[in-house]
């Protein structure tokens, strides 16, 4: 019976083995992975972060607002790239609609949390029917990279989606056994930031934390006009994928003129975290824009995009299903 003895041995280091992979993300309190900020041609911020995939590294686009780790296939390895999987889509704001198939490969960050997870190999990007000239027809296939607005050759090969609700590929934080984890962007490009995996109860004591609404990535806010009665109010997205303050709703002569005085607020109203912002300054990420509503709603939605980032550092707590901000 040797052969039947040794199945055993290898069935019980295989069952030894699983737990110990997402162990690694227990076993890495306060593990700091860099975040670096990129500026594309056209003004445009993004924010990165490197992970390995099979052992060879590629930067990505740290994206708070989407969900899942999504790579384009030129980057992976042939093993990867051509491994079975299931057909799986995933559209953006922008109108860009990534195509491809769920497989898996060993991913990670540098200092040690890792594990085998699932992602999705981008093998083609298009634009969904609502937005047939979104970022995707501005460049040919070979050009193209997440995030880069359609600019030749500028962006990135993958991207990390770290948002909160529910996706047939997983937010590769929590598939990888991290609970909680701080965003804090650096302060210009010469800066680094930091995106800390299983924070200490020292790094989490200043935050105030405010509740995800239902099983979604939002949470309750307004945006306060100063200077009159004036707000738009409700679900609210804290995105580092997007620019600007974005209200989903109200016709664009709704929107408030440059200049004007304002306050973010996360939150209920008598216990709410805020702070304030002029309308339309850079150096805020700002301006104002207004979208359609979203399909089948009248409700009006806020993404308040980078705004808040370069207010507070933000802790996002998968467990508890909260947001928490603190001065940075």
């Amino acid at each position: 019976m040797p052969s039947f003895r040794f199945a055993l041995r290898s069935l019980a280091l295989l069952l030894a083995i699983a737990p110990a992979l997402h162990a690694r993300a227990a076993d890495a309190p306060g593990l700091q992975v860099p975040i670096r900020e990129v500026v594309l041609s056209d003004g445009v911020r993004r924010y990165a972060v490197t992970l390995t995939v099979d052992g060879v590294p590629i930067e990505a686009q740290l994206d708070t607002g989407s969900t899942g780790l999504r790579i384009l296939a030129p980057a992976l390895s042939d093993k990867a790239a051509s491994a079975p999987g299931m057909p799986v889509r995933y559209a953006y704001g922008s109108g860009v609609e990534l195509q491809g198939r769920k497989v898996s490969a060993q991913i990670g960050f540098p200092g040690g949390v890792f594990g085998e997870l699932p992602f999705q190999r981008v093998e083609v990007v298009a634009c969904v029917q609502r937005k047939p000239d979104c970022p995707a027809t501005r460049v040919p296939a070979a050009a193209y990279r997440i995030g880069g607005d359609g600019l030749p050759g500028q962006g990135f090969m993958a991207i990390i989606g770290t948002g909160l609700h529910d996706d047939a590929v997983p937010n590769p934080l929590t598939a990888l056994g991290v609970q909680r984890w701080i965003v804090e962007l650096p302060r210009g490009p010469r800066q680094t930031g930091r995106l800390i995996l299983n924070p200490s109860p020292d790094d989490t004591a200043r935050f105030r934390s405010v509740r995800f609404i239902d099983s979604s990535n939002q949470v309750p806010a307004c945006l306060i006009r100063r200077d009159a009665p004036t707000r738009f109010c409700g679900p609210a997205m804290i995105d580092t994928g997007a620019s600007g303050l974005r209200i989903q709703g109200p016709q664009a002569d709704a929107l408030w003129p440059n200049g004007t005085p304002a306050v973010i607020s996360l939150g209920d109203d008598n216990d709410a975290a805020a702070f304030p912002v002029t309308i339309g300054l850079r150096e805020q990420a700002s301006g104002m824009f207004a979208a359609p509503y979203r399909a089948g709603s009248r409700t009006i939605t806020l993404n308040l995009g980078l705004a808040p980032f370069f207010h507070w550092r933000v802790l996002f707590d998968a467990q508890a299903r909260t947001l928490g901000v603190a001065e940075r």
